[in-house]
C-alpha cells in the first residue's frame, strides 16, 4: 500500500525539493507534479510509486553536520574572563559560546548561566564558572539526529578526529 498522495507536497517540502527537481527525478512533468499536489489530477499507481521512490532516495542522501555547520567557531578559553565571553556573545548575537582548551570542548558559557552571575563575577575566568560542554557529533551526523539534539540544546559542536571543526545551531537548520 502506498502512502496517501495528499502528503506529496509536504514530503517534497520536508526534503527540500522543488516541483521541478521532483519532476526530473521521477520522470514526470513539473505541471503534473503541480496538478497532483493540488488534487486536480488522480495520478497512476506507477507515477505515485516513482515519486515516493524519489523521496526514499532523497532521504538516504539526508544532509549531515558537515553540510550544515558553520566552519568558523567563535569560542573562549578557560583562562579568558567571563567579561570577554560576554563581549563575544553580544557582538555576534550568540546565546552561548563553547569553552575550548587546546583541541577539546571543555564547557560553555550561556545566557542561562550569565543571568545568575553578579557583575563582580564577570572578572572570573570562564573555566571557573562554565557549564557542561555542548553536545558533540561527528561530521557525518544526520540532520535527523541534529534536529533531535537541538530540541534540547542551542548548539552542537562538530568534531573530527577529536578536534572541533564546526558548530551547528538552530539557525543553521533554518537555512
Amino acid at each position: 500500500m502506498l502512502p496517501n498522495i495528499s502528503t506529496i507536497r509536504l514530503k517534497r517540502l520536508e526534503i527540500g525539493l522543488s516541483q521541478r527537481q521532483l519532476a526530473e527525478a521521477s520522470g514526470v512533468t513539473q505541471g503534473a507534479i503541480a496538478k497532483i499536489e493540488s488534487g486536480k489530477v488522480d495520478p497512476s499507481y506507477s507515477t505515485v510509486k516513482r515519486i515516493f521512490e524519489v523521496f526514499e532516495e532523497e532521504k538516504m542522501k539526508e544532509k549531515t553536520a558537515k553540510d550544515l555547520m558553520s566552519k568558523k567557531i567563535t569560542f573562549v578559553t578557560p583562562n579568558e574572563a567571563v567579561e570577554d565571553a560576554i563581549k563575544k556573545m553580544v557582538a555576534r548575537g550568540f546565546s552561548q559560546i563553547p569553552v575550548i582548551e587546546g583541541d577539546r570542548v571543555v564547557g560553555r558559557i550561556s545566557e542561562k548561566l550569565l543571568v545568575y552571575l553578579d557583575k563582580k563575577d564577570h572578572q572570573k575566568k570562564c573555566g571557573t564558572v562554565m557549564a557542561s560542554p555542548l553536545v558533540t557529533v561527528g561530521p557525518d551526523a544526520k540532520l535527523s539526529l541534529l534536529k533531535e539534539i537541538l530540541k534540547l540544546e542551542e548548539a552542537v559542536v562538530v568534531v573530527d578526529k577529536n578536534r572541533p571543526v564546526g558548530i551547528v545551531t538552530k539557525n543553521d537548520l533554518l537555512r
